[in-house]
């Protein structure tokens, strides 16, 4: 009888292997089923490792354009550029005299240290320029503008340093007068688009 013809043991793509065989006179053969994967279901898995491997090239992607994203957000320089503008306000020296609710002065300039002040200095390659500064002070933010030209150059240049102005004895601050040992924050806004903060006491 042919097994491999019968309905109970047809089956779809399968080889019969026999493992004896009917020339030496044995009554009963054994048929062992050998499968093999189908052509569907290997491409079905080919597929499969491409899309994995597509999908861990869109997440580095994606990661790159994140950290690219944080890095001009927070320092307001693309990391592309290497060592590009580094600035930081590394002193705040404001001196309660010189700000007050009565003093009309609103504005700024640069030059060496000379009552209060702000040290700004460059640690990169590129030169920027200051453009505006805050001080908040009593729950008020208080603005003040650029009076003639503050670049800040290059790391080795001799403006790598540079020194914010206040007018002492007449710059303005809203709702109260400046305290002694009042503390305050502030910011100072480049024109790459940085804003650096600082804070500190008035002395």
């Amino acid at each position: 009888m042919d097994l491999s013809r019968s309905p109970a043991c047809r089956l779809s793509r399968v080889e019969w292997k026999s493992i004896s065989s009917f020339n030496k006179g044995y009554e009963n053969v054994l048929l062992v089923p050998q499968s093999r994967p189908r052509m569907g279901e290997a491409r079905r898995r080919g597929r499969r490792a491409i899309s994995s491997v597509m999908a861990t090239v869109i997440i580095i992607a994606l990661t790159l354009v994140a950290s690219y994203s944080i890095s001009r957000f927070i320092f307001g320089i693309s990391p592309a550029t290497g060592n590009a503008s580094q600035v930081s306000v590394t002193r705040a020296s404001i001196a309660a005299a010189d700000f007050k609710s009565s003093f009309t002065g609103t504005r700024f300039d640069c030059g060496s240290p000379a009552g209060s002040y702000l040290t700004v200095s460059n640690m990169g390659t590129v030169a920027v320029t200051v453009i505006s500064v805050t001080l908040a002070w009593g729950g008020l933010t208080n603005s003040y503008t650029l009076s003639g030209t503050c670049i800040i150059g290059g790391l080795g240049s001799s403006t790598s340093t540079q020194n914010v102005l206040f007018y002492a004895g007449a710059t303005q601050v809203h709702n109260r007068d400046a305290t002694y040992g009042g503390a305050f924050t502030g910011t100072v806004t480049l024109d790459n688009g940085a804003v650096l903060p600082y804070s500190g006491t008035f002395y």
